[in-house]
């Protein structure tokens, strides 16, 4: 049961949205390193990890805040490789626009921050300055409560049922996970850096959690104390979690998110070990029906009424997907010496486009890869970008009418080659989010009493419904007890009240 005493949370109270916008937010900041690390004689890489957000909703707008953790890649006075990790925060502020919240309750927001653009100066040989551009989708929403009463026994009620769907984001504990690795190779080694991707491929619904299971795709990146040329170790280590999330049920759709939050790496007498925090964020789409009041009239009194239109979710999907993508261009179109070797790669994509084709959502995007390369013992840097179409996999139910989608994608692992003249790039990128149908009905909002209906005792009306007319127009129309009407005219009760089909082959009624 939840706070309103129902089984799910839609039953007397609908979901509906409140903002769903697209903000650019720049952070910048300069960093000093830590006395350990070495001094910087040439930066080769920034990479931004955006960790998952906090969250506070008010009545004009919700607050995201969090922290981005850096990875700075660069060659000391030495010629070797080194990382230095830097940590800062972010605040993004989303002002819902006049949106009147007043009358909502349970009201919530999530978002998808990733960092679109990183950039690093060096300012002295132990500082830089790193700016950063966030790129944020935020969505908020709250629950209305459905009028089913307006207070008055002499109202005839007509009542409507749709079918909604609501969000329910939930986040889990940090999920510790660990490894070790035995070094076989001779001589000591020195690890260089340690990322971290998740893939959450399989995702499930009970009753009031979320199951996720996946594998973490760990990348080292290392060197021999001797100071021979770096080079990689992937390491795949599965996990699962199951996630409590209030009001879905078993058989919704739900898709999740991992990021990795904390990372140490120790090595020790030949032995590499590995501990990782990782955090799980679900979004569950879950259906209920409501029942509301379309439509009333009073048999004693003449009333106006007054409507309005409401923006409700007809339907959405929540899909976790993976894809390969592999592309290849010119040595010289990356701006790429044919005698330089590749160190390391890493990716980040990011989509930038919907569209839906036969029940489809369509996800148009680009992928950026982080080269360092090696030339005569020097390093190098240098980034390529390919664009990407991913065709989301359509569930059984998937609508023909979706109107918007939302997804976060990950480069989980990238593998770049040299083939001839041309540099190709494989990567596993994996894809979670939703896509959705939002559209307008029509509810009562506020009813006012006139002038009392004046009848003569056994008085009776002919009416000849004009097509398109319905049991409940004609009845509303004379201020007629529908029982009465549908008794006196022996007609069916079998449709709703509101269908042309109620009056079917009728000519006249007896009002």
């Amino acid at each position: 049961m939840d706070q309103y005493g129902n089984k799910r949370e839609t039953d007397g109270y609908v979901q509906i949205p409140i903002s769903d916008k697209s903000i650019f937010h720049e952070i910048s900041g300069d960093f000093t390193l830590p006395d350990y690390q070495p001094e910087i004689k040439r930066l080769l890489r920034v990479t931004a990890n955006v960790l998952p957000a906090s969250k506070y909703v008010g009545d004009r707008s919700a607050e995201f805040s969090g922290g981005v953790d850096y990875y700075v890649i660069y060659t000391g006075s030495d010629n070797q490789i080194y990382c230095a990790p830097i940590s800062t925060e972010y605040k993004i502020d989303v002002p819902f626009d006049g949106a009147d919240t007043s009358s909502l309750v349970n009201t919530s927001a999530y978002a998808a921050i990733i960092a679109d653009n990183v950039s690093g100066r060096v300012t002295s040989p132990r500082r830089l300055s790193i700016k950063c551009r966030l790129r944020a989708r935020a969505r908020a929403f709250g629950d209305m409560a459905v009028e089913d009463s307006f207070g008055d026994d002499s109202l005839e009620v007509l009542y409507g049922k749709e079918t909604t769907y609501r969000t329910v984001v939930s986040a889990g504990e940090m999920l510790r996970l660990s490894d070790e690795i035995i070094n076989s190779g001779s001589g000591d080694v020195r690890v260089i850096l340690a990322d971290g991707k998740a893939l959450v491929d399989e995702v499930s619904c009970a009753d009031g959690a979320v199951s996720c299971r996946g594998n973490l795709y760990l990348k080292l990146l290392m060197s021999k104390e001797d100071g021979s040329a770096p080079y990689s170790l992937i390491r795949k280590i599965p996990f699962s979690q199951s996630i409590a999330s209030n009001g879905v049920c078993r058989g919704d759709e739900a898709s999740a998110r991992a990021t990795v939050c904390e990372m140490s790496i120790n090595v020790d007498e030949g032995r590499i070990l590995i501990d990782v925090g990782m955090l799980i964020e679900t979004h569950a789409s879950t259906a209920d029906n409501i029942k509301y009041v379309k439509d009333v009239y009073s048999t004693e009194h003449r009333v106006a009424c007054d409507y309005k239109m409401l923006d409700i979710p007809r339907f959405e999907t929540a899909i976790n997907g993976n894809f390969t993508l592999s592309d290849s261009m010119t040595l010289d179109e990356a701006g790429i010496s044919p005698e330089c070797s590749i160190v390391d790669v890493a990716g980040t994509v990011c989509p930038e486009a919907y569209s839906f084709e036969e029940g489809r959502c369509i996800v148009n995007g680009r992928a950026k890869y982080d080269l360092i390369l090696m030339k005569e013992n020097e390093y190098s840097s240098q980034s390529i970008e390919f664009p990407f179409r991913y065709a989301c996999p359509a569930p059984n139910k998937l609508s023909e009418a979706l109107t918007d989608a939302l997804f976060e994608g990950e480069v989980v692992s990238a593998r770049a080659r040299v083939d001839g003249e041309r540099i190709g790039i494989d990567s596993e990128i994996s894809m979670s989010g939703g896509a959705w149908e939002t559209a307008q009905t029509k509810l009562l909002d506020s009813v006012s009493f006139g002038d009392e209906i004046v009848r003569r005792v056994g008085e009776y009306t002919v009416c000849y419904p004009s097509r398109g007319e319905s049991l409940w127009s004609v009845a509303k129309r004379y201020g007629a007890p529908i029982d009465s009407v549908i008794a006196g005219n022996k007609l069916s009760s079998e449709n709703d009240y509101d269908d042309p089909a109620t009056l079917d082959k009728v000519k006249y009624l007896m009002i």
